[in-house]
């Protein structure tokens, strides 16, 4: 069996390349936008199509990584987005991009989770927490290079050529866990590896085992009644929009304000072309930010609740605040460096909001932690959907309507979105209040579970 070094880097391989996904619409917009007369509003619903299908993708993919084990869902979804990137990269309509783009996140929708399962099955449990780290900071990278060293090839090569070497790289990886990563345990199911005694406790309680869409329909069921436990509802509003915020902001509508307000007419008089480098480079410095958050924000976390009994929520809390007020100073910066540093601290805020996750299983008994780990991101997915339509839309009404320069247009919307984001953490705060009232005990994040 290969070392357990080797499969994480196997498997944060196609992770990375998601996470490049994820965060590449920014920089292709302006190129889109030229050649295919794309307005913000087309922008905006092609970039979603990432998030709408990814988000969709999550209920189903916890059952079929139990049933088929890690190896085969990865590789045959990671296929299926090397093809989505290869149509995207021929593609000569929205219609076509948009299917593409659907395409390429049902690909990756599984990197994430299949990854996590790979370590666990290869990696000691004391180890754990060091080797997630760093798959996450190799995802972090694959989020870096979607700027700066993106557009430096996009700058020879046009976006159609870039999309066909993703494509190629993608498939690599594929081929790479399908050739080198061994069957035993990766490509079996829970059962198969489960021991004997644990076999035969489990034929005795249930001889007949369920099928696929029985599965998948008592997930739902299971999924649904979590949605009514005030322990995940209470947060929620916060916590998902948040992160769908991060994802929905940072790989779009970020690098489009900066390419928008500064490069287009602040500083042009200052000497700087009518590039997309500053935004790049923007988009690059928040993906480093988010980097620095991955690694930092859990440990702080970790030792404000071991050493002063923190609940775990507060950091994911305090990261929204600070979060929202980055993205106002982002509005409103008066020179590059500043800039520079709130697109830092955009990444680092907003990496310490999926502290929550750490929360969520806090609160939760472990056998739950998987399925309320896909229910969030359930959510945190369709809402990045609905962030990214939402303030093309808003962008291109105000302009059709208010007649609004597309910079202050833009600013508009994105402010508009900074007030959703604290709406939605009062209410959290307000719903929590209520109900700790009401329950003596009710716990906002700590380490005590529920079975």
């Amino acid at each position: 069996m290969l070392p357990s070094y080797r499969i994480l880097l196997l498997f944060a391989f196609p992770y990375a390349l998601s996470m490049l996904y994820r965060t590449l619409m920014g920089t292709l917009e302006p190129s889109l936008s030229a050649e295919l007369g794309l307005d913000s509003l087309e922008v905006g619903y092609l970039a979603s199509a990432y998030f709408l299908s990814f988000g969709l993708c999550q209920l189903p993919l916890g059952i079929l990584l139990d049933r088929y084990g890690a190896k085969p869902v990865q590789v045959v979804l990671v296929i299926l987005a090397a093809l989505g990137a290869f149509l995207f990269a021929k593609a000569e309509s929205l219609n076509a991009l948009f299917l593409a783009r659907l395409l390429v996140g049902i690909g990756v929708s599984a990197c994430f989770m299949a990854g996590l399962k790979a370590l666990k099955l290869c990696i000691p449990s004391h180890n754990l927490p060091l080797a997630t780290g760093v798959f996450l900071s190799i995802g972090a990278f694959g989020a870096l290079s979607a700027g700066t060293p993106a557009n430096f090839v996009l700058n020879f090569a046009g976006w159609r050529d870039l999309n066909i070497g993703l494509a190629a790289l993608t498939l690599l990886a594929a081929l790479s866990i399908a050739c080198f990563v061994p069957n035993k345990p990766f490509a079996q199911g829970e059962k198969k590896n489960l021991s004997r005694k644990e076999k035969k406790t489990s034929t005795e309680t249930s001889p007949y085992a369920p099928t696929l869409l029985q599965d998948l329909a008592r997930q739902i069921g299971e999924t649904t009644r979590l949605f009514r436990d005030p322990r995940f509802f209470i947060p929620l509003p916060f916590a998902a929009v948040a992160q769908a915020s991060v994802l929905g902001i940072h790989g779009l509508w970020l690098p489009a304000w900066v390419n928008q307000a500064w490069v287009n007419q602040a500083w042009v008089e200052q000497g700087l072309q009518k590039s997309t480098t500053l935004a790049t480079q923007v988009v690059s410095i928040a993906a480093f930010g988010l980097l620095c958050g991955f690694c930092c924000m859990g440990l702080l976390a970790s030792h404000l609740q071991k050493r002063h009994r923190t609940p775990l929520m507060t950091t994911p809390v305090v990261c929204a605040l600070l979060f929202c007020l980055v993205q106002s100073l982002l509005l409103f910066p008066s020179t590059i460096p500043l800039l520079l540093l709130y697109a830092f601290l955009f990444g680092l805020f907003g990496a310490g909001i999926t502290v929550a996750y750490a929360a969520y299983a806090a609160n939760f008994a472990p056998r739950l932690t998987g399925r309320v780990n896909s229910s969030l991101n359930f959510c945190v997915f369709a809402l990045s959907f609905f962030f990214q339509v939402a303030i093309g839309a808003l962008n291109q009404l105000l302009q059709k309507q208010l007649l609004l320069a597309p910079a202050q247009a833009l600013q508009y919307a994105l402010s508009a979105s900074i007030l959703l984001q604290l709406l939605a953490l009062c209410l959290s705060l307000l719903l929590w209040r209520r109900e700790r009232r009401s329950v003596r005990h009710f716990s906002f994040g700590s380490s005590s579970s529920i079975k």
